[in-house]
């Protein structure tokens, strides 16, 4: 355990000089907001829609460029305010990482990490990267794949070095350095989809605690799990999932088996597409009554992003139909039937794959041909 937790954090650090390497030679001081966007995506087609903008003076983005390194650029303008415009220069450039925060003993078996008192062992270091790279609750920046991996890398270790490493995260994530939690890209929300697939009530008249103000935001399809909420502001004070992690930690134990997708994304996402409370207004549980404009075909575009996302291929990654979506305009009612026509025939190449789960790697394999 303590060689592989050494050798996970150097192939990590390998990662964060490698895309320092690789994106250096294109990113130069001087650059407008608009040419980086034209440049980051050949270096990060898979996290383009990770990206934040900051409102402080100066301003500044963060781009993710990896599993959790993140391309940091300050801009200068000259009305010196802290909106960033297409045509203000990158006056500071950084490549940051979220393993820079820790640092192993000499032996690598605990790790002494920022914001942490004491030091944590590597189990319960690896426990808090994985939680880490585990997807925000953003229904167009889910990644079902990471999930899946964070779930089944925290099962592996055990319920008390995962209770352990959800506390850790909790607290680095709303009690930290403020400016590093942005920096990094903490975020404390992470725990509720982790806690909602990794724990099981010991007890049957138990019930797991729902996410505070959210509507079954999480759907688990041949044990895919798929994110509804339609995406928005977040109002209010950071939640904070402590409650849920004391409840985890006195009331369940830890699912029996790892998630072991048993289909391809594309068959789950479309039986998650037939169920009625997708289709159905009146039967919805993420749709308000007295909601005036309907939400479902987007939360249906996400899903089907989501499931081409899992499959990791560049040409499928993100999926779009110009026709009936678009991206600041929530569609009206009553294209359901069109956009179906398009996501068929959109996704018609990958039908005559072979798409099988790998339970080693934790990824799908993608291969010509049928089984």
């Amino acid at each position: 355990m303590k060689i592989t937790s050494v050798l996970l954090m150097i192939s990590w650090m390998m990662i964060a000089l490698a895309d320092f390497d690789d994106l250096k030679s294109d990113i130069r001081l001087g650059m407008t907001r608009e040419q980086i966007r034209k440049v980051l995506p050949k270096h990060n087609y898979f996290y383009r829609n990770q990206r934040s903008v900051f409102g402080a003076k100066p301003p500044w983005s963060r781009d993710q460029v990896g599993p959790m390194s993140y391309l940091i650029c300050t801009y200068g303008n000259k009305q010196d305010d802290t909106n960033i415009k297409d045509n203000d220069a990158v006056t500071s450039v950084e490549i940051v990482n979220f393993t820079d925060i820790a640092k192993p003993n000499s032996d690598g078996s605990m790790f002494k990490v920022e914001g942490i008192e004491k030091p944590v062992s590597a189990a319960v270091w690896d426990c808090i990267c994985l939680i880490h790279q585990s997807p925000e609750m953003n229904p167009l920046r889910f990644d079902p794949i990471v999930l899946i991996r964070a779930v089944n890398g925290l099962r592996k270790h055990g319920k008390v070095a995962a209770i352990e490493a959800l506390i850790h995260y909790r607290y680095i994530s709303m009690d930290w350095n403020g400016e590093n939690q942005e920096r990094l890209k903490l975020d404390q929300e992470r725990i509720y989809n982790i806690c909602h697939l990794l724990f099981l009530p010991e007890k049957p008249d138990i019930k797991m605690p729902p996410h505070p103000g959210r509507k079954e935001p999480l759907v688990v399809v041949n044990d895919i799990p798929f994110y509804l909420r339609q995406t928005g502001p977040r109002r209010g004070p950071p939640l904070d999932p402590i409650h849920l992690i004391n409840f985890c930690n006195q009331n369940c134990t830890l699912r029996e088996k790892p998630m072991l997708p048993n289909a391809s994304p594309i068959v789950a996402v479309e039986q998650l597409c037939e169920l009625a409370f997708l289709r159905n207004r009146n039967s919805s549980p993420i749709i308000a009554p007295d909601q005036i404009w309907d939400p479902r075909e987007r939360i249906v575009q996400f899903v089907r992003e989501q499931a081409l996302r899992c499959l990791r291929l560049p040409k499928y990654e993100e999926f779009k139909s110009p026709e009936y979506f678009d991206d600041n305009i929530c569609p009206a009612g009553g294209r359901e039937i069109e956009a179906d026509k398009f996501w068929d025939k959109y996704t018609q190449p990958l039908r005559s794959l072979t798409i099988i789960w790998d339970a080693d790697k934790q990824e799908y394999n993608v291969k010509e041909g049928s089984k």
